[in-house]
């Protein structure tokens, strides 16, 4: 079977550039050992700053591995995420962030996965914030951020 994605001219650029770099993610994920794993995903960290999935991927290793990881690797690849969204739309926010494009369900991701994280360490009204702006950039919320803001508002209640 011939694995060659072929560009259609129909999709944009875009998506077949985090479509290889999905593909590449997959390839890490089927690493032998921890240490190359890790090794992978820091060298693709450092070459793809701006492609969120490996920080997740990154910090789900270290749990996978010893069952706790540095908080602070998702908290970078989230403030990247944030920055960058915010530079490209003058301070702000985008009004809409379509799950349906490739190249946004990343950022998608490493928001959903940070708000994970602050409702570890307890920080439910700083996970609120971030689920709802998931709710507000995708209202369809393909993600499911209504049911973790379900779940973290029960915890918020009983503060």
């Amino acid at each position: 079977m011939n694995n060659t994605i072929i560009d259609d001219g129909y999709r944009d650029p875009l998506y077949w550039k985090y479509k290889n770099l999905q593909d590449t993610l997959d390839s890490i994920y089927n690493s032998k050992t921890f240490i190359e794993k890790i090794s992978l995903l820091k060298k693709a960290i450092e070459k793809y700053p701006h492609y969120y999935d490996f920080y997740i991927e990154l910090f789900d290793t270290y749990i996978d591995r010893d069952g706790k990881a540095e908080m602070d690797i998702i908290e970078n690849g989230y403030m990247l995420a944030i920055d960058r969204l915010k530079k490209e739309n003058n301070g702000k926010l985008p009004e809409v962030m379509n799950w349906y494009f490739l190249e946004n369900r990343h950022i998608h991701r490493i928001i959903y996965n940070y708000a994970e994280c602050l409702i570890e360490i307890k920080e439910y009204r700083k996970s609120n914030k971030l689920l709802n702006i998931l709710l507000k950039l995708h209202p369809t919320d393909n993600i499911g951020a209504r049911f973790l803001k379900k779940e973290n508002l029960q915890k918020i209640k009983t503060i």
